[in-house]
């Protein structure tokens, strides 16, 4: 039996058509199917109506409209309802079967009216009078070619309907005309307060390559929401019935298009360094037309970086060629296969975004321990492709919703996924934290204005909310040990004043069912903390409004003792109007600020995006997740451990693993190129990009030279402890005034080294200043203090400005080091 409940699928908003005029289907195929095929037009559909009936019509268009002989070879069906001519005199549509089911009463009708229509009258009309009604065409003479997608177009108008909805589908049938399964679809839903008035374009896109295809099934539709709205229903819900309603259906088009896809090698579109990419680009046809193919390979900044020609085929073949790219740099990319017309008009179009990533740098163990992903999408069909993501990202905590406010009885689709899910995340090797929220699961039609919060659930008796999670908590609590309570970022649960009262009461049920019951409270950074903890853990929304430089001191209120159960989670800064690579370095930098405040878990929502139909799946990461895999490789497992300065302009962050040094550097005052400066790091320092690109620095002497940038970059491999050693070489104080006297000032330096050192310290002075004593040997205990006073004399024409004393040392520690670093003085007058 046919399915009367409506299937999602993509569809187009009647808002973004035009009704009456010209209309060019090619906006309708693009959300459906990714076409832009101008010469499908919906009045180019043939039609058989007699002139009296189209002027009948006052706002048709009465001028001729060219039409391209392509457009009627594209035709598969039309109907215009205007039967009489074929000698059918019945107030129904041939071929047209009503819905049998529970809930559609027989006494219901289907006719035509010749007195509406949508390009002249008739149209077929279906009137409730309580339940609700639907119609299929059974005739088979929609035949399907499997090698070409197909476009089925409906124009709709309604009465006004607060509870109904009018709505289309269809679906591929073999050749006994039964249904395929899983290839039903269905438009979008007519009616309610916001609902177009006139006449509205229904649109469905039906992929090919279906095996046992034969025919494409139609049905129209008008239901009560018992029957359209497949989502939750609130506690104690009451469903409400249209009782008189119609809606009008007229010039119903199935078009048949050429078959284009465009998919990876991989379900994640993720590759990595050293091996190939590989895409499968397929065009296909069965009467060619004179088409041809291109597929452009883009990067993250727009630019065409390669492109080549893509064949049509006119048969149907049981895999597309793979083009392979062997040379591309790391980096994001974005894969576009464009169908052009003889004419030069751009038919079809298909996107994926990839990315080529760097060889890991970090040990395996270390590798992204401290960060944390939040995944949004829950499909089952995107489960290759978002493991494959989490793989190259080595999260050490994955945030994972498993139950929603809006749907407090899950659907046994979403107990399997969240079971493959979890399956998924133990075989990465993260720990994941289960997500308690209000709204309705991604893709589910929530239950409107009436759904109540997960807070008034929660707050009444248990006795009626508790079984209905009890299944869940016992189900996952050996698999999930921290369960959050409310969605990141969202206000609403936080400043609710039953939040703090919820809390206790969650534990106390959740201790019949798991030993030890961990609940984590959700924050913003936008309002004031709780004064008293309301979780063992918390986890803190950093608003992408808070300004770089003040994310310390607007973190600082919501740590406290335990700063290892306070998880951040970074919103991600948007799109515009920042330009790409200066968005880039803000994401990098409060990743890299929120990580310094030596927290839990630093937290990104999922870099990517993953959407599936009936049909195909995909997961396309953007440019974040290349710049997130980085910051969580290199920074992963580190221990923060100081802010300082590179010849007092660049900025640096030193971090720590295992006696190296990991230091983020950047410069906001640098041109885009960089600024070049010349430090000691050690022989075996490299410099690492944003993309996790390393490059051995040029030495020059004992020094390495290095570029710093507005956006940020990495020094590693240089051991920490000489790093800190540098850091702490000062003049204090570090002001000079002006005087013709020698001024007193203290070289002061500590030995960060783990066992005693001894050298010898050599200052250099500017030209022609003279600093006495000019050698200092010392002998230093770990953690010990050296503080020897100097004089200091400079020339009466001495500029004033910031000024390096540069200290030569020679260090015997482990073994013998010579470095040289400078310590930064201000030569002026005080105020």
């Amino acid at each position: 039996m046919l399915r009367a409940d409506r299937v999602s699928g993509r569809f187009l908003s009647g808002n973004d058509m035009r009704v009456g005029g010209r209309l060019l289907l090619w906006t309708a195929a693009c959300v459906a199917l990714g076409y832009c095929v101008p010469w499908v037009a919906a009045q180019s559909l043939p039609t058989s109506r007699s002139a009296s009936q189209v002027t009948s019509q006052p706002e048709r268009r009465t001028e001729a409209i060219e039409r391209p002989a392509i457009a009627g070879r594209r035709v598969v069906k039309h109907f215009d309802f205007d039967e009489q001519r074929f000698g059918n005199y019945d107030p129904y549509p041939m071929y047209w079967k009503q819905h049998e089911a529970s809930g559609f009463p027989l006494y219901l009708e289907g006719k035509f009216d010749s007195k509406e229509g949508h390009d002249g009258v008739p149209s077929f009309r279906l009137d409730l009078n309580g339940g609700s009604i639907g119609f299929h065409y059974v005739g088979r003479d929609i035949s399907v070619r499997t090698n070409s997608d197909y476009l089925v177009v409906a124009w709709c108008k309604t009465s006004p309907l607060s509870w109904a909805r009018a709505y289309l589908t269809a679906r591929y049938l073999d050749r006994k005309g039964r249904v395929i399964e899983g290839t039903e679809r269905s438009s979008e839903l007519i009616g309610g307060a916001s609902a177009p008035q006139g006449w509205v374009p229904l649109t469905i896109g039906l992929p090919g390559n279906v095996p046992d295809s034969r025919y494409i099934g139609v049905s129209v539709w008008l239901t009560q929401a018992a029957v359209w709205n497949t989502g939750p229903r609130p506690m104690r819900a009451v469903e409400f019935q249209e009782i008189k309603a119609s809606a009008w259906f007229d010039d119903v088009t199935v078009y048949r298009l050429p078959r284009v896809s465009l998919r990876s090698g991989h379900p994640g579109n993720v590759f990595t360094e050293i091996e190939p990419i590989t895409l499968y680009p397929e065009v296909s046809d069965p009467d060619g037309l004179n088409l041809s193919a291109t597929l452009v390979i883009k990067a993250a900044d727009g630019r065409p970086v390669e492109e080549r020609a893509v064949s049509v085929r006119t048969t149907q073949t049981t895999e597309p060629e793979p083009t392979i790219y062997r040379n591309l740099p790391v980096g994001a990319y974005t894969a576009e296969l464009d169908v052009i017309s003889d004419d030069g008009a751009s038919l079809v179009r298909r996107k994926l975004s990839l990315v080529r990533l760097a060889a890991q740098i970090s040990p395996p163990a270390e590798s992204g321990r401290g960060f944390g992903v939040v995944l949004q999408e829950m499909g089952l069909a995107v489960v290759p492709g978002q493991r494959e993501l989490l793989l190259n990202l080595h999260p050490e905590l994955v945030k994972v919703p498993v139950w929603w406010a809006g749907q407090i009885v899950g659907s046994a689709d979403q107990d399997l996924a969240i079971d493959r899910y979890l399956e998924m995340i133990a075989e990465t090797r993260a720990d994941p934290v289960g997500v308690l929220a209000d709204g309705s699961p991604p893709g589910i039609q929530g239950s409107g204005e009436d759904a109540r919060s997960m807070l008034e659930i929660f707050s009444e008796d248990p006795i009626g909310w508790k079984p209905l999670i009890a299944g869940l908590w016992s189900r996952y609590a050996g698999l999930i040990h921290v369960w959050q309570v409310g969605a990141d970022g969202d206000e609403t649960t936080f400043l609710d004043h039953k939040y703090p009262r919820v809390m206790p009461i969650l534990v106390r049920e959740m201790k019949t069912l798991m030993s030890e019951p961990l609940l984590a409270s959700t924050m913003t950074t936008q309002f004031t903390p709780p004064t008293e903890p309301l979780a063992p853990y918390s986890a803190v929304w950093l608003s992408a409004d808070v300004p770089l430089d003040d994310v310390e001191r607007h973190l600082a209120p919501f740590l406290g003792e335990e700063r290892s159960r306070t998880w951040v989670m970074v919103q991600t800064p948007p799109d515009s109007p920042y330009p790409r690579l200066q968005r880039l370095s803000d994401l990098s930098r409060r990743l890299a600020e929120a990580y310094f405040q030596k927290v839990g878990g630093v937290f990104l929502a999922a870099p990517w995006t993953a959407h599936s139909d009936l049909m195909s799946a995909q997961v396309d990461p953007s440019e974040d997740y290349v710049v997130f895999r980085t910051m969580a490789d290199l920074l992963g497992g580190a221990e923060p451990v100081s802010r300082t300065s590179i010849d007092g302009q660049a900025k640096c962050m030193v971090f720590d693993r295992n006696g190296r040094s990991v230091m983020m550097v950047w410069d906001d005052y640098a041109p885009p190129e960089g600024r070049e400066h010349t430090l000691w790091l050690g022989e075996n320092a490299e410099q690492v990009d944003l993309w996790g690109v390393r490059r051995p620095l040029q030495p020059l002497g004992k020094y390495r030279m290095l570029s710093i940038g507005p956006v940020p970059t990495f020094i590693i491999n240089a051991p920490t402890w000489l790093m800190e050693f540098c850091r702490e070489f000062v003049l204090a104080p570090p002001i000079v005034e002006f005087s013709f006297d020698a001024y007193a000032r203290d070289v002061v330096f500590r030995n960060t080294y783990h066992e005693p050192i001894s050298g010898l310290l050599r200052l250099v002075a500017p030209p022609d200043w003279d600093v006495r004593p000019n050698r200092i040997p010392f002998a230093l205990q770990p953690n010990e203090l050296l503080r020897s006073p100097v004089q200091i004399r400079f020339p009466i024409n001495a500029e004033a400005a910031v000024t390096p004393l540069v200290g030569e040392f020679e260090i015997d520690a482990d073994k013998r080091y010579q470095i040289v670093t400078p310590a930064w003085f201000e030569l002026g007058l005080e105020n």
